[in-house]
């Protein structure tokens, strides 16, 4: 399974009914993949057990990825459930912050193409992106 991009992020833990999030600490891994049915994943794992915890299907259109932007004291993402009132938080761990926005970018454009199956996903994209790809056999 080849990862069609991936970057360092922890999750975000919310309270039941609690506006606010908090940090999980661990070492987090956020990547998006297609299955054998070219079916799309959006998935989380922790980089030290190397387990995947978090595999949320993507059907066409029903997804984005958007960083919060009333949070100013980190670089916190959320994945929105278009459907639903669902989120779930994210934040960002590479220190390498000039790269987020490209991140988000592409991770989009890949749920974007999600929605026509006639759309091309870019054949190139911006170094910084494209230094995110790697193969699933890339250990952490």
């Amino acid at each position: 399974m080849k990862h069609l991009v991936e970057f360092k992020a922890g999750r975000m833990i919310q309270n039941h009914g609690a506006k606010m999030v908090e940090p999980d600490e661990r070492k987090g891994l956020l990547y998006l993949y297609r299955d054998r049915e070219d079916v799309l994943h959006f998935c989380w794992k922790d980089r030290r057990s190397n387990k995947t915890e978090l595999d949320v299907i993507a059907p066409p259109g029903s997804l984005e990825f958007r960083r919060v932007e009333s949070c100013k004291t980190g670089r916190i993402y959320v994945l929105k459930f278009r459907r639903s009132t669902n989120r779930m938080f994210f934040w960002m761990q590479d220190p390498r912050f000039d790269l987020d926005d490209d991140l988000c970018a592409r991770v989009n454009e890949l749920l974007k193409a999600n929605t026509d199956s006639d759309d091309e996903l870019p054949t190139s994209m911006p170094p910084s992106v494209n230094s995110f790809r790697h193969h699933s056999d890339h250990k952490n």
